[in-house]
């Protein structure tokens, strides 16, 4: 008990200590992309990529946000909103959850979440990426602790190449 109160104390003195350093500047809030009637599809795409990777991915496995994925376009677009205003580091879901509600008003794409799993260093990690597709071109969304598992700018995939 003694030493959790001891703790407790060291904390809070640090606390203080870092919210009363002035030289210390709130780290900056990724800043939502703004669409224009003339920018492509592809243009947007990217403009949500690169919004959704300021974020850094979260490396704690701590989850800051209720991920539920099976209560609707609403509930996704709510946690979308909290994990913009909140502006912490994010996990793949999140990620998604992002797109989803950037790219709502595209009509112009069918998106879909794909899930897989990767293999690393022997341990099995599951992730989710928000694939899209526009006039026959695929590509994704997402974020990662690889970058090879979460971008994919739109390319042609001919039937023959895809993977199964």
């Amino acid at each position: 008990m003694k030493l959790l109160a001891a703790a407790r104390r060291w904390l809070e003195r640090r606390k203080r200590a870092i919210k009363g350093d002035t030289s210390l500047k709130r780290p900056p809030y990724p800043e939502r992309p703004v669409f224009t009637a003339k920018m492509s599809v592809r243009a947007r795409l990217v403009a949500v990529q690169q919004f959704i990777k300021e974020f850094e991915y979260n490396h704690t496995g701590a989850n800051y946000f209720t991920k539920r994925r099976d209560r609707g376009l609403k509930h996704v677009s709510l946690t979308a909103k909290d994990i913009i205003r909140e502006a912490l580091p994010i996990q793949c879901v999140e990620a998604v959850f992002l797109a989803c509600y950037l790219t709502a008003e595209m009509k112009e794409i069918e998106r879909f979440p794909l899930s897989f799993k990767s293999n690393m260093g022997g341990r099995m990690f599951r992730h989710i990426v928000l694939a899209v597709e526009h006039q026959g071109k695929w590509g994704a969304l997402g974020i990662s602790r690889r970058d090879t598992l979460m971008y994919l700018s739109l390319i042609h995939i001919s039937e023959p190449t895809r993977r199964r």
